[in-house]
């Protein structure tokens, strides 16, 4: 049996060596069965991802300020599936809510950990080129509109099997996470040539 990582234990708020890690430690190894992690990316650039995101990218103040300098964007998602979902909802239906909880919050770490994994791939990729790589920003994250998920939807089409959003605007499988990154030339590509 895996144990259970000491950062999940604190994502999960569970002290190491109690009666609560041990009961969880099973679940952890259901959750990393269950799973099935998929990722898709999609490289646009500046003006495209502007023109495939109107007008939610332009609406939003802090993802135009995150973009800044950027010539390319970089358009992930990652899902684990629907089965450690539709497994939680058994433990609840069964009035065992700890394993539900439990179970549910390991979803949520382990398609974060995904994107993160995806993201600092995208990072190493253009280091060696001095480019930049910035922050991710998520769909319904500080100004950015939730309503954006619709185009992510569109553009990841049949990449991710099942995906679909519901008419709130939240996807099914639950544990997908969507992000956007840009890309910045490495400064000597962007610095301005003078001639004499």
């Amino acid at each position: 049996m895996h144990d259970i990582p000491v950062k999940v234990l604190r994502y999960l708020r569970i002290q190491p060596d109690t009666n609560a890690s041990r009961e969880a430690a099973p679940l952890w190894e259901e959750a990393l069965s269950l799973a099935q992690a998929r990722t898709w990316r999609m490289t646009l650039g500046i003006s495209e991802f502007h023109d495939a995101f109107a007008p939610h990218a332009a609406q939003s103040a802090n993802l135009s300020r995150t973009l800044e300098g950027c010539d390319r964007v970089e358009i992930m998602a990652a899902s684990i599936g629907e089965a450690l979902e539709s497994r939680g909802r058994e433990y609840f239906s069964q009035g065992r809510p700890f394993a539900g909880f439990m179970l549910d919050r390991m979803g949520s770490y382990l398609v974060e950990a995904a994107m993160r994994e995806m993201h600092a791939g995208v990072r190493a990729e253009h280091a060696g080129a001095g480019e930049r790589v910035t922050r991710r920003y998520s769909p319904g994250y500080g100004d950015f509109s939730l309503e954006a998920q619709a185009v992510f939807l569109r553009l990841i089409g049949d990449a991710l099997p099942g995906l679909r959003l519901l008419p709130s605007l939240l996807f099914i499988p639950e544990k997908t996470v969507t992000a956007v990154c840009g890309i910045a030339p490495s400064a000597s590509e962007s610095a301005p040539t003078h001639s004499r």
